[in-house]
C-alpha cells in the first residue's frame, strides 16, 4: 500500500495548465463524469481547486463542461490541498466526496 501511495503522491497534476492527459480539467470532463456524474465531478474540480466543497449554483445548466460549472462554497474539506498537485491530492477529494 505504501508504494501506491508513493506513486500517487509522484503522479503530478495540473490545473489550468497546456492541454494534455495529466491536466485536471480534462480527466474531470471527460473521465470523472462519465464514472461519477457531472455534477459530482463539477464539486471534485471545486475542492481541487479551493480546497472548499460547495452547490452547484445552476446545476440544470446545459452545454457546459464539468469544470466549468459555477460552485459556491459550503464547507472546507479537511485534509485538502488546494490547488491539487498530485494524484494523492485528488484521491483525498474523491474520498471526500465519497463519503458524502
Amino acid at each position: 500500500m505504501q508504494s501506491l501511495y508513493k506513486q500517487w503522491y509522484e503522479k503530478k497534476v495540473f490545473i489550468e495548465a497546456k492541454p494534455s492527459a495529466v491536466q485536471i480539467e480534462h480527466w474531470i470532463d471527460k473521465i470523472l463524469a462519465k464514472r461519477w456524474g457531472v455534477h459530482a465531478a463539477a464539486r471534485v474540480y471545486h475542492i481541487a481547486k479551493t480546497g472548499e466543497d460547495g452547490e452547484l449554483v445552476n446545476p440544470f445548466t446545459r452545454g457546459i463542461k464539468p469544470h466549468e460549472y459555477k460552485v459556491e462554497s459550503t464547507n472546507r474539506v479537511p485534509g485538502s490541498f488546494a490547488p491539487v498537485r498530485n494524484a494523492y491530492d485528488i484521491s483525498q477529494v474523491l474520498s471526500w466526496l465519497a463519503s458524502r
